[in-house]
């Protein structure tokens, strides 16, 4: 296992232990979308995980603007 699994670990480690923080999704999609390596490279995660964190932005500002008010 290299750097890149290990931070993979983390990553979900992260997301199943604050399902609402978006940074760890999103830093996970990217890697599953783009690393070099065919044993790393998930399209179908990426997708998921990427539409996850990206609902999950816009939530957040919604949230916030309830906040506000």
């Amino acid at each position: 296992m290299g750097r890149v699994d290990d931070a993979l670990i983390q990553y979900a480690k992260a997301v199943e232990s604050d399902p609402s923080n978006v940074d760890p999704q999103n830093n996970m999609a990217w890697v599953l979308a783009t690393w070099p390596e065919a044993r790393i490279r998930n399209a179908q995660k990426a997708v998921e995980m990427a539409e996850r964190a990206n609902s999950l932005k816009h939530q957040n500002k919604r949230d916030l603007g309830c906040r506000l008010c």
